[in-house]
């Protein structure tokens, strides 16, 4: 079964983000969560999650069932296996809903108390993910607590003056090691050890980072919101590679062929588009200009990578460094990653009347499937 995860990445306002990681609170706005697994994609999005089938756009079922919940607002993408979806909102549970929608766990999980901004990652059977309470959780797939690391535990761990929480991001993970890592607003990465259940060390960044890291070729990848962009080792976290690309960099790189690609934010209303070399971080391609923001991850198609930015336009950068912008636009803003599956690219909006929409592999965008927001 092919499944591709998307996760929201961004707080409504960096204001808000850059007081939040100063002072140990976390205000934030988040975006439609959405995994695509076969043709069907499931939505998180305020007080309900909802599968949509891609082939006619109906919606076989919701969560909650009736109505939505505002009390639960679930926006962390969906966790999704062969026979079940696991589902985050802001009171702190975990729900494992069977692929008909129907709640498998007689209980949700609420050992974590804050809001889970992002989905956990699936790993060798246990989900594993950072919580807003400050704790990050190891959590058995029958919906019960195998580890918990919380402030108090990790400086132990680590060092007393070394700040632990504020957690925004998925983590990544080396399936080689086992080792975990998770960036903060705190300004930290963190490598966790899901073996010893353990924080191994922490590497100060010098700024808050909300992407997700990427774990490629024995590297990890990643950015800040002052534009620095990591290289840093695996097995040597003193091996480390950085550049500062002048822009807030909101979504993590994503790698095709020889080279990665990534997007940053320059003004409100402006960004670049970059291709670099895996090796050294330099420009392979001189970068674009982009009309808005770049504000996701992008979306390997077969000929090209696509982004999304702020102002609902799209960029497609070919494997030359030439970028394009395509024909179409969404009504709304675009803060999920966008995902190419079944030759097309689907598109999950934000403040825009429609919620998931989807384009052509040349850019124009389909007015024959729309799934409302409501």
């Amino acid at each position: 079964m092919k499944i591709q995860k998307l996760i929201p990445l961004f707080i409504l306002m960096i204001a808000g983000l850059l007081l939040a990681a100063c002072t140990g609170g976390v205000t934030a706005t988040t975006y439609p969560g959405l995994t695509i697994s076969g043709d069907v994609a499931y939505i998180a999005s305020a007080g309900q999650v909802r599968a949509v089938n891609l082939n006619d756009g109906t919606i076989p079922w919701r969560f909650p069932a009736d109505k939505a919940d505002a009390t639960r607002l679930y926006y962390a993408a969906p966790v999704v296996t062969v026979d079940r979806v696991y589902i985050a909102n802001y009171l702190g549970e975990i729900y494992a809903l069977d692929l008909s929608g129907k709640a498998t766990w007689n209980t949700p999980f609420s050992v974590s108390k804050g809001r889970w901004y992002s989905a956990p990652i699936l790993y060798n059977g246990e989900l594993y993910g950072a919580n807003g309470d400050n704790s990050f959780y190891a959590i058995k797939l029958d919906g019960t607590l195998d580890w918990q690391i919380n402030a108090a535990t990790a400086q132990k761990q680590l060092d007393p003056t070394i700040p632990w929480g504020n957690f925004w991001s998925s983590p990544a993970i080396d399936e080689a090691t086992g080792i975990i890592y998770q960036l903060s607003l705190n300004h930290f990465l963190y490598a966790i050890d899901s073996k010893q259940q353990k924080v191994l060390w922490a590497m100060d960044v010098k700024a808050p980072a909300i992407t997700q890291p990427v774990v490629q070729n024995g590297f990890v990848y990643f950015g800040t919101l002052n534009g620095d962009l990591y290289k840093v080792s695996t097995t040597d976290r003193k091996d480390v590679t950085s550049r500062n690309l002048g822009g807030e960099i909101w979504a993590k790189p994503t790698f095709w062929n020889t080279s990665f690609f990534i997007g940053t934010k320059t003004s409100k209303t402006s960004g670049k588009l970059y291709m670099l070399n895996i090796s050294d971080l330099s420009n392979s391609a001189t970068p674009t200009d982009t009309v808005s923001p770049v504000t996701t991850a992008g979306a390997v198609l077969p000929d090209g990578v696509v982004f999304g930015t702020e102002n609902g336009s799209f960029y497609k950068m070919s494997a030359t460094g030439e970028a394009f912008l395509w024909p179409s636009t969404i009504t709304g803003a675009v803060y999920t990653d966008p995902v190419f599956s079944g030759d097309k690219l689907w598109v999950a909006v934000y403040g825009g009347t429609d919620l998931l929409r989807y384009f052509t592999s040349s850019g124009n965008l389909s007015e024959s499937f729309k799934i409302s927001a409501q």
